[in-house]
């Protein structure tokens, strides 16, 4: 049965209460210089056990190649600008993708994580989860490889910190916005005092008003996916379910009402 319990409140409990990929070998690593960069990671949740899913009982393989291509798609569209002025690059790892920039253009990236963000949402229906941070990084030259300290720590955060799906900002990223005053008011604090890119508030001041965001909602059924993945799993599956209620509860605060 349903838990009649406020979303808002089943989040504040929860409150209080990687993918893997291939290491390189030693003929694979450039020989050259740490450099600092700004590096987002980008994490598509639930797809992982989609793929190993599909690998145990054999199907779905074609399914999953596809909205791997869709994910693709959706990151290189955001990001062709930015690539074609040489100012970004990015590498996909499964389901997963590193961005990285120079520090000096946090606000375009903040802007280009939002529109994945959204993107993904709404077209592929999935829910994304990640960091960004900065520091010592290498990139190859054909973007096959990429090490360094920055990595893993944008990795940790989503992997073990960010919990909800939401992109957080390390304190190094936050400090450095402050100090240049840069000026990208999506960046919030989330209840947790975590540092977060709303990219859902971001999409609404995009549309001319308020009906017209619920009604883009409706119309590419995320009202719909929201309540049934948040009603089928609060009894079922916890963890699941916070991550769909912490989506519920945002859209809440923008007056979107999911569950009435």
């Amino acid at each position: 049965m349903f838990n009649n319990k406020d979303p808002e409140k089943l989040i504040n409990e929860w409150l209080a209460d990687v993918d893997s990929f291939a290491l390189p070998s030693d003929n694979d690593i450039p020989s050259r210089e740490y450099e600092n960069k700004l590096i987002a990671w980008l994490d598509v949740l639930g797809m992982s056990k989609k793929i190993l899913d599909s690998g145990e009982s054999n199907t779905g393989a074609e399914e999953i190649l596809t909205n791997i291509g869709k994910l693709r798609n959706c990151v290189e569209s955001s990001c062709l600008y930015m690539i074609k002025q040489n100012k970004l690059d990015y590498i996909q790892l499964n389901d997963g993708f590193i961005i990285v920039s120079e520090l000096e253009y946090i606000d375009e990236l903040c802007e280009i994580i939002c529109e994945i963000q959204w993107k993904i949402l709404i077209d592929i229906k999935l829910l994304i989860r990640g960091a960004v941070t900065a520091g010592q990084i290498i990139v190859s030259s054909d973007l096959k490889i990429i090490i360094g300290p920055a990595f893993i720590n944008a990795l940790k955060m989503e992997n073990e910190v960010a919990i909800f799906p939401r992109i957080l900002f390390s304190e190094k990223i936050y400090q450095y916005i402050k100090k240049e005053d840069i000026e990208f008011p999506y960046i919030k604090e989330d209840i947790d005092h975590l540092k977060y890119l709303d990219y859902l508030k971001y999409e609404y001041d995009l549309e001319d008003n308020y009906i017209n965001f619920d009604n883009k909602l409706k119309v590419f059924g995320i009202k719909k996916l929201l309540k049934k993945y948040y009603t089928d799993n609060i009894m079922e599956n916890n963890n699941i379910a916070q991550k769909y209620g912490w989506v519920i509860k945002k859209l809440s605060d923008l007056k979107i009402k999911i569950i009435q």
